[in-house]
């Protein structure tokens, strides 16, 4: 993100499409880097967004389930590692849901501080989780990618 752009647009826009199809389509974003220190505030409008898009999941016939029970295994497995490295895990579940892999719904996640070496850094993610990277330099940002 430009510091100077219309950051509640730009959340918006990016939160519809990485949602859209509860992010299983192939141009998706994978990660969504942010100016250094802006991670926390960046997460908490997506959040606010996501909520906005989706205010009811399990039986919501706009939120679509996870194209199989072994892929939502995946994703929750991805999940789970995140958050036993120690990264910042927020889950977007308006309603507190119950979901899990008998439905195949998955409640958005946002991730922060993943490492590198974690699955979802270093795969397609293919679902609703979207890791928020942040950067210090335009030149840190292009090296990431």
């Amino acid at each position: 993100f430009d510091p100077s752009c219309d950051l509640d647009a730009a959340v918006a826009s990016v939160a519809y499409g990485k949602l859209l199809n509860a992010g299983q389509t192939c141009i998706a974003p994978d990660y969504l880097m942010v100016p250094q220190g802006q991670g926390a505030a960046v997460a908490a409008k997506f959040a606010v967004a996501m909520a906005k898009l989706y205010p009811r999941l399990s039986d919501n016939p706009d939120y679509t389930a996870i194209v199989s029970e072994r892929h939502h295994r995946r994703l929750s497995d991805m999940v789970a590692e995140a958050r036993d490295s120690g990264a910042d895990i927020t889950e977007v579940n308006p309603a507190n849901e119950t979901l899990g892999v008998s439905d195949r719904k998955m409640a958005p996640v946002l991730v922060r501080n993943a490492g590198d070496n974690l699955r979802l850094m270093r795969e397609e993610i293919f679902g609703p989780v979207l890791p928020i990277v942040e950067y210090g330099t335009v030149d840190e940002a292009i090296d990431h990618v």
